[in-house]
């Protein structure tokens, strides 16, 4: 079970987080995590598995579902396609020096796959609330691949302007 960006902030070091560092901007996902919390306590004496959460922040990588318009993009990527789009004023009002100071943490869905894959390999994962990323980053060191890209990538309208 996947809920995504329940929690983002950048720590120089390792961190362990507890329930108290919940982003309280996810309310959906931290109920939905919750009530499959209780749902196991509640039930463990009948159901033979357990519960893992895995909490990426920002997922990246191919899609494998049609993306007709902007409305069709997951979270991050439709973040950083604003990003790409309009440096200076997204995903949350960016100053010019925003993307060189403000990113996040992210992880290519493929990379999340073989997490999820994983945990049920690992019998210590039962019970576990995983935090899985691949390092912090800056919106610039986006802009800046996206920029070398050669030869460059031409955008669909639709996700260009608003359709």
């Amino acid at each position: 079970m996947s809920y995504e960006v329940n929690i983002i902030r950048i720590f120089p070091e390792p961190k362990v987080f507890s329930e108290l560092d919940w982003n309280k901007q996810c309310v959906e996902q931290t109920l939905a995590e919750r009530a499959a919390w209780e749902f196991y306590e509640t039930h463990k004496a009948e159901i033979t598995w357990d519960v893992v959460v895995i909490n990426p922040l920002y997922v990246f990588g191919p899609v494998i579902h049609e993306v007709a318009s902007r409305d069709t993009l997951n979270t991050s990527s439709s973040d950083l396609l604003k990003v790409l789009l309009t440096p200076s004023t997204s995903p949350s009002t960016m100053s010019s020096e925003t993307p060189t100071t403000t990113g996040s943490c992210g992880i290519d869905v493929r990379d999340l796959a073989e997490g999820h894959a994983k945990v049920l390999e690992v019998p210590d994962a039962g019970g576990e609330r995983i935090i899985i990323s691949v390092g912090p980053y800056v919106w610039q060191d986006r802009i800046d691949v996206a920029q070398g890209l050669s030869p460059s990538v031409a955008l669909p309208y639709c996700m260009v302007r608003e359709c």
